[in-house]
């Protein structure tokens, strides 16, 4: 669990370090705008993935038909991406002069579409990890299950043949005792031996 948050963690590190270096090429948009975009991008995509990866949301996304799933993602991208789009937009309008804002803004709908497939490929990991782990999550709960049927199943052996076994022991003793007691005794301590285990 703790490698699992390690990895988490440095997965949205790696991702706040790529979209400030991508922001930071822009020569017009400030380095302080571009910190401040980028970590609201993080933010809103960790919140967005945290939505996901709730347990309301994979479960009604599982029993989705693969067009209506694709559907549900796409459309789920496009609103992310407009409200990423929308945060770039005020955070430039709040923190750039008014000249070099015109020209970030005129490149907005690039911007948008880069996001919108960053966003895509952001819900399509996110939605493969939650797939992976419920895959995981039934194998044990699986596991589980053969485990305790197989212990089950043993136990009702157990009683079923305790009782024939027994009375097939004494009845044997019964005859050994007529014919040959010495035999009898040893037979009667292997038996005893043989319920020694079983407890």
């Amino acid at each position: 669990m703790y490698l699992i948050k390690r990895i988490n963690s440095f997965f949205w590190l790696f991702l706040l370090l790529v979209v400030l270096l991508q922001l930071s090429a822009d020569k017009n948009l400030p380095f302080l705008s571009a910190l401040l975009y980028a970590v609201g991008i993080v933010i809103t995509l960790k919140v967005y993935a945290q939505m996901l990866s709730g347990r309301k949301v994979v479960e009604s996304l599982f029993h989705l038909n693969t067009f209506v799933l694709l559907g549900t993602m796409m459309l789920l991208s496009v609103i992310v991406a407009l409200i990423l789009s929308l945060e770039g937009y005020v955070i430039i309008r709040l923190t750039v002069k008014e000249e070099a804002t015109r020209i970030i803004l005129d490149d907005s709908v690039s911007l948008f579409f880069g996001l919108f497939i960053f966003v895509v490929l952001v819900t399509g990991l996110n939605y493969s990890f939650n797939q992976y782990k419920r895959f995981l999550e039934q194998e044990n709960e699986l596991e589980t299950i053969k485990r305790k049927a197989l212990e089950m199943e043993i136990s009702i052996l157990r009683n079923q043949l305790s009782p024939h076994f027994t009375f097939n022991v004494l009845n044997n003793l019964q005859f050994l005792i007529i014919k040959d007691k010495g035999e009898a005794l040893v037979m009667l301590s292997r038996y005893s031996k043989i319920l020694r285990l079983r407890v």
